[in-house]
């Protein structure tokens, strides 16, 4: 049995926005694991951009999740939903 790898797909300002980036990864399907926020939550500050906060998924899933965050970043996810 292999473990997965991950990749690094995005990196964001603290965790309000990684949480974003995590639900909409998982929208599409692709899980996700967040490196980065010990030191916010341990100082209390949940919200604020402490730090770099780094959004990793299953290899497999680098170029789809690359791909959907790039539309992200440049709002054409809401222009394909009819928005």
């Amino acid at each position: 049995m292999t473990e997965n790898q991950w990749e690094i797909v995005d990196e964001v300002a603290g965790m309000g926005i990684a949480e974003i980036v995590r639900g909409l990864l998982e929208s599409f399907g692709i899980s996700v694991n967040i490196i980065g926020e010990g030191a916010a939550q341990t100082m209390g500050m949940v919200n604020l951009p402490i730090g770099r906060v780094q959004i990793l998924v299953p290899e497999e899933d680098t170029e789809r999740a690359r791909e959907i965050l790039s539309k992200f970043h440049t709002d054409q996810l809401a222009e394909e939903d009819g928005e």
